[in-house]
């Protein structure tokens, strides 16, 4: 009578654990531990106008097995082609899960967070918005998309009424991204993000 009870008993056990099922994703941890939106390893980078003057400064992310990429990551500063500062601020990295040819694997994106300064090209700072994290949804080649975190501006401060309008953050939210034959850039909107490719000239 015990060993029927025993086999019943267990037969029930292994009945009701359900196996779990596990999904490798290439490139999981590309960078590191981005649980504070920044790169284990990063680069500084300076780039110039043709005529010699700085355009950007900043870092980009380095992944763990050293190799540069275009992800900014860290303070940004922008200029000017006479030399002044335009833009200064930080990027954050973060990623969304898509269905790439060989299986589940991570794209990498930066957004902007924390307090942006804008200046006109006398130097003179214009204003200074804060963005701020927040949940939006991506359409990628998994069905259903993901989620992702973009920097949005959520409030415009009332000193900038009337010179800062909603054109302006929407281009000042959208985050462009140099590749070897193109620009990604992404763009909030209506809580989504899109992404669209634009081939070098």
């Amino acid at each position: 009578m015990r060993v029927p009870l025993i086999i019943a008993f267990l037969l029930f056990v292994l009945a009701s654990c359900s196996p779990k099922t596990y999904v490798f994703v290439g490139n999981e941890h590309r960078f590191g531990d981005l649980s504070d939106g920044l790169p284990d390893l990063d680069s500084t980078a300076t780039t110039y106008y043709e005529g010699g003057s700085i355009k950007f400064e900043g870092k980009y992310a380095v992944t763990l097995d050293k190799q540069l990429s275009n992800i900014k990551a860290g303070e940004w500063k922008q200029y000017y082609e006479n030399g002044q500062l335009k833009s200064e601020g930080n990027y954050k990295i973060s990623s969304y899960l898509n269905c790439c040819v060989s299986g589940a694997c991570r794209e990498y994106y930066s957004y902007k967070d924390g307090l942006w300064k804008y200046y006109s090209e006398k130097g003179i700072l214009e204003y200074e918005v804060e963005f701020k994290p927040d949940k939006l949804h991506v359409n990628t080649n998994c069905e259903g998309g993901d989620s992702v975190t973009f920097g949005i501006v959520k409030t415009i401060p009332l000193k900038y009424k009337g010179t800062l309008t909603p054109d302006n953050i929407f281009e000042l939210q959208k985050v462009v991204l140099e590749e070897e034959v193109g620009y990604l850039t992404y763009t909030p909107l209506n809580g989504e993000l899109y992404i669209t490719f634009e081939p070098k000239k």
